[in-house]
Order: structure tokens, then C-alpha cells, then sequence
């Protein structure tokens, strides 16, 4: 699927929504997004919807990895709960680009990178609010990787080795990433396959992005 198939038609702005399981890095797929996007005429915009849900609750910043992720996960959910249809977070998140496309810093033929989305009800609503314009990309990781991901960062984060105990608190947060209580809560299981497109993180994500473009 090409976003863009004819260098001289119009760039509108488009939306892409990244979905990914706890522990899967993103950086070289959203690297590979910007630098294959700016090819067909695009500048890169990152909206971070850890970011956003902190700001929106005056949440106090954590500097223990385990207990961010776990306070991030738990105030998404509060968000989402306390809003029509669960869909507070992705309606954070559409006042925030509303914001950014009105500021006179953002050019035109915009891409907006969104990282990232963890519930099915926030796609729903990017697709009726944008349209052909939005995309869902879901990053895959085997499980077990992510869990070591997770632990290492965690183990490292407290100036520890990694040991057992790491490897069981990634264990936590990879549960409650998969699928939260009830059908407001985070959901990564059910969201993951309603991408327009999947990147294999273990393949050649360059080549993968490629092709999306």
C-alpha cells in the first residue's frame, strides 16, 4: 500500500497511528517513517500519547521504569473510562494535532506520527475523523523479546543486574499491556490487528517501510 503514488498530485496531510505491544522499540520504524516520508514531500510531526495523557491528568513524572509504565497504563485507562464511547485519549489526542495544524510553525503536507495507540475505539474514531487520510501500523516483537527488553531496561534504570525479579515485573506490564479490564481499559490484543499495515520489528524494517510509503 503507497500513501503517495504520484509525486505531483496534492500532499494533503495524513495520520498514522503506530500499535505496538509493551517492549517493542519503535525508533528505527519511526526513523525509516520520517526519512521515507520526506522522499514524497512530507515533513514528520511525533505526537507521544504518554505525553499527552500526563498532561492531561498533572501527572507527576516517575523515574523508576517499572512504576512509569504502570502509572501510564493505569491513567490511560482513567481517561479512557471517563469518556464517552472510551474514546478519551484518541480525543486528547485530536485537540492536540487541531493545535498543531493551526500554529503557523507546521508546514503544509504534514505526516503525524502517532506513538502510540493501545485500544480499539481510539482507531475507530481516527478513521471517522480522517478518513482515507489515516493509517494504522502495527509493529510486531515476539513476546519473549519484549519481555527481556523490559526487564534489562527496568534492571537498568535501578542500577541492578538483571535478574529474576525484572523478568517478573516485565511479565506484569506485558499483561496488563495485552488486554486491561473491561472495554475501556488498554488493549493491545485486539487493537493490533485492525492495522492497515504490519512491520515485522525482526525483518528488514527499512525495506518494510518502504513498501507502506
Amino acid at each position: 500500500m503507497a500513501i503517495i503514488s504520484n509525486e505531483e498530485s496534492p500532499r494533503p496531510d495524513i495520520y498514522i497511528g503506530l500499535v505496538c505491544a509493551a517492549g517493542t522499540d519503535l525508533s528505527e520504524v519511526k526513523h525509516q517513517l520520517q526519512a521515507q516520508l520526506s522522499v514524497v514531500g512530507y515533513s514528520y510531526t511525533e505526537i507521544k500519547v504518554s505525553r499527552l495523557i500526563s498532561d492531561l491528568l498533572g501527572l507527576e513524572s516517575k523515574s523508576d521504569e517499572f512504576e512509569r509504565i504502570k502509572y501510564l497504563m493505569k491513567a490511560g485507562d482513567v481517561v479512557r473510562q471517563s469518556s464517552e464511547n472510551g474514546h478519551g485519549v484518541a480525543a486528547a489526542v485530536i485537540a492536540d494535532l487541531r493545535l498543531k495544524r493551526d500554529s503557523e510553525d507546521v508546514p503544509s503536507s504534514t505526516a503525524y506520527v502517532i506513538d502510540s495507540l493501545k485500544n480499539p475505539a481510539e482507531i475507530d474514531l481516527f478513521d471517522k475523523v480522517y478518513g482515507r487520510n489515516y493509517y494504522t501500523v502495527s509493529v510486531y516483537l515476539p513476546k519473549e523479546e519484549r519481555i527481556e527488553n523490559l526487564a534489562h531496561k527496568i534492571a537498568k534504570d535501578r542500577h541492578q543486574p538483571p535478574e529474576d525479579s525484572h523478568r517478573i515485573l516485565a511479565e506484569d506490564l506485558v499483561i496488563d499491556d495485552e488486554k486491561g479490564i473491561g472495554k475501556r481499559a488498554q488493549n493491545v490484543r485486539e487493537t493490533f490487528p485492525k492495522a492497515d499495515y504490519f512491520v515485522n520489528a525482526k525483518e528488514d524494517i527499512p525495506s518494510q517501510v518502504k513498501r507502506f510509503t
